[in-house]
């Protein structure tokens, strides 16, 4: 979740939370070189969401963004589940299903694309 929000940040804002984490949250793993995190960054926007799923700790999910009327990323919209109920028709279908969702939920709260 935490990536799809990361991703819609400024640049600035992006680089103060990023110097100030060199572990991810959830799986306490060290983070992707900057240049690594940074495509993924690039893909996640272009995507218009994201898509977890760490096998280790059982979770998987899938988040896209949500907008403020003034366009600025207010948070995400996210569906969590373990990993192993993470099958083929769940990859196919949840990320179209969140990222719909979640631009009713911007437009809802003013965000006009």
């Amino acid at each position: 979740m935490g990536r799809v929000i990361l991703a819609h940040l400024s640049r600035e804002d992006a680089d103060t939370v990023l110097s100030q984490s060199r572990t991810g949250p959830l799986s306490g793993k060290p983070l992707p070189s900057r240049r690594r995190l940074s495509e993924e960054l690039r893909q996640i926007q272009q995507r218009g969401f994201a898509v977890y799923e760490d096998k280790s700790l059982n979770v998987a999910g899938v988040s896209a963004p949500v907008f403020g009327q003034d366009g600025a990323v207010l948070g995400c919209l996210a569906v969590t589940l373990p990993a192993t109920r993470f099958r083929l028709p769940l990859r196919q279908g949840l990320p179209g299903a969140v990222t719909k969702r979640a631009r009713r939920l911007s437009e809802a709260v003013g965000f006009k694309a």
